[in-house]
């Protein structure tokens, strides 16, 4: 005899599927909404790309919803779920990023555009060498100022000299004094070059890394039943739930 597969009501299927998406109906509610393609992140874990296909389900706790899409400010927000019966709805806000203000930035300290962008990497790097660099500058300045008093004390005492010994040692003197001098004032304007150059080469960074903009819903990946976040505050666990019905 041949077994035939068990097929169930559609009504009794679908009682299922809302039970074992509900849960113990112990979990709040997170409704997010947003432009489409859009990824969510909660608790820096990925829980679809908008539209959601439900509602999330939340243990009382506090959750970071994130959302970062190319050519947009990264969207961040706290939320904290007291009871179990509570609803709160979170709508992404992508503003767009604006070039001009990247390369500004970045001409006004190294980095700052890239750190507008979200490159923090590239950012700190930039701004790590105009800082050594206009340290050096003030370094090597200071150093050049001090050693031009001496300059001038020296061919001050060497006009006034009248004995030939002391002419010849200071004569050395203020050539070596001179010397030392201009070594700190190329040195100064190495450190200016040295700033000058991540302060450009930021804003040209900037400028062919910013990001096109990107609209259109995307890919959305298929979302059935009720995405639940878990039962701890700290954790993130989401189940999705397909069921094939066949009659």
């Amino acid at each position: 005899m041949t077994r035939r597969p068990l097929r169930f009501p559609p009504a009794l299927v679908l009682g299922m599927v809302m039970l074992l998406g509900a849960g113990d109906g112990l979990a709040g509610t997170l409704e997010i909404t947003g432009p489409a393609g859009a990824e969510v992140f909660v608790n820096d874990q990925l829980v679809g790309i908008l539209p959601l296909e439900g509602p999330l389900g939340a243990a009382p706790g506090e959750y970071e919803v994130r959302s970062d899409w190319p050519g947009h400010v990264p969207f961040r927000e706290i939320v904290r779920v007291f009871s179990e019966t509570e609803v709160i709805r979170v709508n992404i806000r992508l503003l767009p990023l604006n070039k001009g203000t990247a390369w500004r930035s970045s001409i006004l300290y190294a980095g700052l555009g890239q750190f507008y962008l979200g490159h923090r990497t590239r950012g700190w790097i930039y701004a790590g060498v105009e800082t050594a660099g206009l340290l050096t500058a003030l370094v090597a300045e200071l150093e050049r100022s001090n050693l031009r008093q001496d300059y001038l004390v020296i061919t001050d005492n060497y006009n006034s000299a009248i004995n030939a010994d002391e002419i010849e040692r200071l004569r050395s003197d203020a050539e070596q004094a001179y010397d030392d001098m201009e070594q700190a004032e190329k040195l100064r304007n190495t450190g200016l070059y040295v700033a000058g150059g991540a302060i450009v080469v930021s804003v040209i960074d900037a400028l062919i890394s910013f990001p096109n903009l990107e609209a259109g819903p995307g890919t959305v990946p298929l979302q059935t039943g009720f995405l639940n976040l878990g039962g701890s505050p700290d954790g993130l666990t989401s189940a999705h739930l397909g069921v094939r019905m066949g009659f």
